[in-house]
This record gives C-alpha cells, sequence and structure tokens, in this order.
C-alpha cells in the first residue's frame, strides 16, 4: 500500500513537471514565433508565395477540387491536409497556419527538453529560448510556414525516442517502432525526399536490436515500422481511390518531382567530382548563413559522437542521411537546410551538462525566474534584432499589392482571377477566390502544360482577373487597372493587375478605371 502511494506520489510530480514544461515551452515559441513568422498577427500578411501555394491548395481542396488533378501543386497531400485545417480557423488569413506553426514549435522544444531530461542535467528553461532563438531567426527559416518547420517537432520526437531507449539500456519497444513508422509516413508524404532522415537514424537502433533480439526482433521491429507508416498512408489511400485520381498522384508527387523539378533532367549528368563539389558548396553556404545554429549543431554532432560510447554512430549516420537527402538535389533552396537545426539540440545539451558541472547551491526562485525570464528577453530581442521578417511589421495592409487589388477584384459579384508567369502571390488567399484553373500559379517544375493551359485561358479571356509580377501582360483581351510596387527577399517587385475587357464597364461604374487614358505601360525588359 505504502508503494503504491509513492509511486502515484512520483507520477504525480512527473506529470506536474511536463505540464510546467511543456507550457514553457508555448511561452518560448509563442514569443519567438510571434516575432519571426509572418503568419503571426504581428504582420500585415504572409507574403511567402510557397505559404500561399499550401493555402490555395487546402482551400481548393475542401471546396471540391482533386489534389492534382484539378488543383496543381507538387508537395505531398498531407501538407494541404493541414493547410485545409489552417483554413477552417481562417479563410482569408493566415492565423490557422501560425497556430499550426506554434503546435509544431512547441513541440519541437518540449521533445527537445524531455531529450535533455534524460541525462539529469541543469540549465534547461535558461537554453531553450536561446536554442529557439538561433532556429527561428535564422536564414533558412525563411518566412514561416515551410515543409522543413512543420518536420522539426517530427525529428525531435525520433531523437528522444531513440536517446531514451540508449540511455535506459533497452532496445526501442514494438508502440515506440510504430509511432516512428507513423512520424515517417507522415513525413513521407509531405516531403518524400526529406523521409531520408528515418534511413539513417534507424540504423544503430536496429542493430541493437539486432545484437539483443535476433532476426525475429528485427523483424517484429520492421512491421511496426511498416504498419506505423501504413497509418497516415491510408487516408491518402482513401482520397485519391475516392477520386479515381491515382494516376494524378503518381505523376505529379513523384514522377514530375523526381525528373522535371528544376533542373532535374540534369542533376545526374555533371559527374562525381562535381557532385560532391555541389554538396560541398552547399553546406558551406548553409553554415554561412545560418552559423547561430549550423555550428552549434555541427559540434552537437562532434559531441556526441566523441562522448556516447556504444552508440556514438546514431548521430552522424542521420545527419549524414539527411545531408544527403537534402543538399543533393536539382535545387535547394536556403529554406531546406532548416531541418539540420534538430542536430543543434545536442550543442545545448553539452552546454546543460557543463551547467550541471558547476557548484549546486541553492539559489532563491527569484533569481533562477529572473535568469529565465533574462533568456526569454534576450532570445526575443536576438529574434526581432536579427530576423530577416521583421521589417514587413512596418507596413499596414493598405500598403501591400494583394490588399490595394482585393479592392478592385472583389467590386464585382463572384470574381475570377489568374496569377499569372509567378509563384501564388497571395492574391487569391486575400481575395478569398478558390482558383478555377488548375495551374492556378507558376510552379519551380519544368512543366510545359502549365505554361500552355495559363496563355489559353488568358486568350480566351476566362479570368476576370490576371495579376502578373515584373512584367506587364503582352497578350490577350486585358486592360492594366492598377500597379503597385512591394519588397519581398531582396527586390522592390512591381505588380500588375488586369481587368478583361469584357468586365471593363462594370468597373467603370465601381469607379476604378477613370484615369486608364493616363496609364503608362513600362517597356518589358
Amino acid at each position: 500500500m505504502q508503494s503504491a502511494k509513492v509511486k502515484k506520489v512520483l507520477q504525480n510530480r512527473i506529470q506536474s513537471k511536463d505540464t510546467r514544461t511543456l507550457l514553457f515551452c508555448l511561452l518560448t515559441v509563442f514569443i519567438l514565433l510571434t516575432i519571426c513568422t509572418k503568419s503571426s498577427f504581428l504582420y500585415p500578411f504572409n507574403d511567402w508565395v510557397d505559404s500561399n501555394c499550401f493555402f490555395t491548395v487546402g482551400k481548393s481542396m475542401l471546396n471540391g477540387k482533386v489534389l492534382y488533378r484539378d488543383i496543381y501543386e507538387q508537395k505531398g497531400p498531407w501538407l494541404y491536409f493541414l493547410h485545409a485545417g489552417a483554413y477552417l480557423i481562417s479563410r482569408k488569413t493566415f492565423f490557422g497556419v501560425y497556430l499550426l506553426e506554434l503546435c509544431a514549435g512547441t513541440v519541437f522544444l518540449y521533445f527537445a527538453a524531455k531529450t535533455f531530461e534524460l541525462y539529469r542535467v541543469r540549465g534547461i528553461y535558461f537554453v531553450l529560448p536561446l536554442m529557439g532563438a538561433a532556429i527561428y531567426a535564422s536564414r533558412s527559416f525563411c518566412h514561416g510556414d515551410s515543409v522543413e518547420e512543420l518536420v522539426l517537432p517530427i525529428f525531435a520526437v525520433c531523437l528522444y525516442l531513440s536517446e531514451r531507449s540508449f540511455c535506459l539500456q533497452k532496445t526501442l519497444a514494438f508502440k515506440e517502432w510504430l509511432t516512428v513508422g507513423a512520424l515517417a509516413g507522415i513525413v513521407f508524404w509531405m516531403k518524400f525526399n526529406l523521409a531520408g532522415f528515418f534511413v539513417g537514424w534507424a540504423l544503430v537502433p536496429l542493430y541493437k536490436t539486432l545484437r539483443r533480439s535476433g532476426i525475429s526482433g528485427v523483424l517484429k521491429a520492421a512491421g511496426a515500422v511498416v504498419l506505423g507508416v501504413l497509418l497516415p498512408t491510408v487516408p491518402v489511400l482513401i482520397y485519391f481511390g475516392a477520386a479515381r485520381a491515382f494516376g494524378d498522384l503518381w505523376t505529379a508527387y513523384f514522377y514530375n518531382n523526381l525528373f522535371l523539378y528544376g533542373d532535374a533532367s540534369q542533376s545526374n549528368t555533371a559527374g562525381v567530382s562535381a557532385f560532391f563539389q555541389t554538396l560541398w558548396t552547399r553546406i558551406y553556404v548553409h553554415i554561412l548563413r545560418n552559423g547561430f545554429y549550423a555550428i552549434p549543431g555541427a559540434f552537437g554532432v562532434l559531441w556526441y559522437t566523441v562522448t556516447r560510447k556504444g552508440h556514438r554512430a546514431h548521430l552522424v549516420l542521420t545527419a549524414v542521411f539527411t545531408v544527403l537527402c537534402v543538399c543533393t538535389g536539382a535545387v535547394c533552396y536556403s529554406y531546406y537546410t532548416l531541418v539540420f537545426a534538430v542536430f543543434s539540440l545536442f550543442f545545448w545539451l553539452a552546454v546543460c551538462k557543463l551547467l550541471s558541472r558547476l557548484p549546486e547551491e541553492p539559489k532563491p526562485k527569484i533569481i533562477t525566474s529572473a535568469l529565465v525570464l533574462s533568456a526569454l528577453i534576450f532570445g526575443g530581442t536576438f529574434a526581432y534584432c536579427t530576423s530577416n521578417n521583421t521589417y514587413l511589421t512596418a507596413y499596414e495592409k493598405d500598403d501591400l499589392p494583394q490588399y490595394k487589388f482585393e479592392k478592385i477584384i472583389c467590386s464585382i459579384d463572384d470574381p475570377t482571377l489568374l496569377n499569372y508567369g509567378f509563384l501564388d502571390g497571395g492574391f487569391y488567399t486575400v481575395a478569398g477566390i478558390t482558383p478555377e484553373s488548375k495551374y492556378f500559379c507558376r510552379l519551380n517544375i519544368q512543366l510545359p502544360e502549365m505554361y500552355e493551359a495559363q496563355e489559353t485561358e488568358i486568350c480566351a479571356q476566362k479570368p476576370d482577373f490576371v495579376v502578373t509580377r515584373s512584367a506587364p501582360l503582352t497578350f490577350g483581351a486585358y486592360t492594366c487597372v492598377a500597379t503597385a510596387t512591394q519588397y519581398f527577399e531582396g527586390v522592390d517587385f512591381t505588380y500588375y493587375l488586369y481587368a478583361a475587357d469584357r468586365i471593363l464597364p462594370e468597373l467603370t461604374e465601381n469607379g476604378f478605371v477613370q484615369t486608364l487614358d493616363r496609364f503608362e505601360f513600362p517597356e518589358a525588359e
């Protein structure tokens, strides 16, 4: 009876501590992401083209469009499932996406903290804001709402599970392999090349399972992983099976990404030396641009390799496979490398271990709280001063082309719109329009039918409005009714809003095109 009471007291203490840690992680992420992501309420709008693509596709799926068949984008279906949920929360803003990012960030920091706690170290609440600021204020964080940001918590969970098994000197249980499989399935159906992380991650745990349980143990683990992968795969199969769109899934998500994305058709023709030179250049540039977490990440992997006897190869293998899958494609945009930030938590673990070696003297709670508060303040200040996004907080909605054009677009009933010649600029989002065209914008994929379809629709004067960027529209029965300039990723872009000539009388009645006779078209470059 006494033993049961003691066990219950200990469980209550653990639950209380877990709740406190979770709330602290939520507070930390709220501060950092509110400052760093353009999806937050401090910003007038998230103008990142990728995030707007995700949001437009998620919205379109909820409005009857079938992914890949009726609305085209090249990422995986689970990404759009998540953004469809965000659309249900807020239909013309990124508030739902902001909440999604808060959840992802909180889980990421929480499992980083749980990993630290495995080693019984001190200073966890002090280092978490510092680690988070180094990651979320980095160049590779980009604008907010990348796939890489959303998979960080998944990678953190897997690293926690492997570290717990090593610390307890046990092999992973069936339910843990099942969890890893389910997480791997979600990542695979968001951006399949990122699943390379799990290949490197699984090698050492599988080897330990083989040594302790033999082939039967490995087969059991493999079965759990397969079953886990099926859990997020079944909704995908049901969705495309019901729509009879498996062919579209294969073509858009697999074939086109493998052979048509960027310069993929030429990616394997440069030779071995050029391959390694490109790989090294990308790694070097990543470290140079994201030194606040990339250098700690490299030191974290090195520290782990030197100190963790018995499984020192685990983190190296995980990092190597992740690097190879991220940095060896036809292109490697800056936000691709954000996933490497997960390895920086082992640098901060080493910092906590150093702090734990200091003489442990009882300190008043007010001093401990002051230290944690100072870390939060420093982290928030560092994020504001370092993030490339905070310039946009100085703008109002009416300063942005999206909101300027929305007033004109929505002045007619049931307007239709085409984002021509560039990635989704957010005009669909702000105007609350579900695109009618399958190719609702130009994507970074070499697909001739995408360009032909957009040109055909313009020539047929199907959309009421067409938005272009940088270059005016030179064909079709359209008239420019508005222009606006916006700073984006280091460039001042000029956006043009064109109205079909057939709706000009209606716009004139609404008072939007009185000055057309004074409009001067700039010379096309």
